[in-house]
């Protein structure tokens, strides 16, 4: 869509979230003020998927992992970059 002002929540739960929660099992969604975190399960690999926003806002920001077996313990450090990633909003 257009960079115009919007409801980011609504937005990024279809745009960004819906379709891996469907496609997976949900193993964690952490929803708050302008923000949202979930991870889920697809066999052994895990996807993280995060979103940022501001309300009046013209964008908001994602950033995501998809992390196979044998890096899934890095889990954490992977959420932890992706948190340091938010700029300019």
């Amino acid at each position: 869509g257009s960079c115009e002002p919007k409801d980011w929540a609504a937005t990024v739960d279809k745009v960004e979230f819906a379709q891996l929660a469907s496609a997976g099992t949900v193993e964690r969604d952490d929803k708050g003020e302008g923000t949202r975190t979930m991870i889920a399960a697809l066999g052994d690999r895990r996807e993280l998927a995060m979103a940022w926003w501001k309300t009046g806002a013209k964008r908001y920001v994602t950033c995501r992992a998809s992390l196979e077996k044998e890096a899934v313990p890095a889990l954490a450090a992977f959420e932890a970059a992706c948190k340091a990633t938010v700029t300019g909003l």
